[in-house]
């Protein structure tokens, strides 16, 4: 997947960890300590470092991408004289102003409807994107609700059957938070 971009932008935590071509990325990554095994998925191994999965200072490598980002600016200066120091006073101030503007924005919080609909949204894609799973639980959802109703058939008329009532309560209950958590199981491995 990786062969097919040109330049790839890695951030963590909103700073830039490597902007640049594809074919630098592993000698960038080398050269802040960071080296990626013979074989080794270029892509996997990027998200690792950067997750802190693999030991070392991010601290270097951030420092690195922006000694490097800062390097084709450098070489455009011009030589000081009066309006270059006007020009350099105007930008100060201009990024300053940029800073000042950044820190007082602030986002308008989303009503609980909006975020409720926007979650459905999201799950309502993720469904669609992956089939397999989607009929692999609806089918597990099937078959428990085939075994529970079973085993606890004819259960819910007679008082002396209370704590079967609440046995199937109970399973009902553990099947949805187990099937509900999987997608969670999955993210971790």
């Amino acid at each position: 997947m990786i062969s097919q971009f040109d330049n790839i932008m890695v951030l963590d935590r909103g700073r830039c960890m490597y902007c640049g071509p594809k074919n630098e990325i592993l000698n960038t990554y080398e050269y802040a300590g960071f080296t990626c095994p013979r074989f080794y998925n270029i892509a996997e191994f990027v998200l690792e470092v950067i997750t802190e999965q693999r030991g070392g200072d991010l601290e270097s490598l951030y420092k690195i991408c922006r000694s490097e980002y800062e390097k084709p600016k450098s070489r455009h200066k011009h030589p000081k004289n009066e309006m270059d120091s006007e020009t350099t006073c105007s930008k100060q101030k201009i990024e300053r102003d940029d800073v000042y503007t950044f820190e007082n924005n602030t986002k308008q919080k989303l009503s609980t409807w909006q975020q409720q609909k926007i979650l459905l949204l999201r799950a309502l894609i993720c469904i669609k994107r992956d089939s397999t799973m989607t009929i692999l639980r609806f089918s597990a959802h099937v078959i428990v609700a085939l075994l529970l109703g079973a085993v606890f058939y004819n259960f819910g008329n007679d008082a002396q059957k209370v704590n079967s009532n609440i046995a199937c309560l109970f399973f009902l209950l553990l099947f949805l938070f187990f099937a509900n958590s999987m997608p969670a199981v999955q993210m971790c491995k």
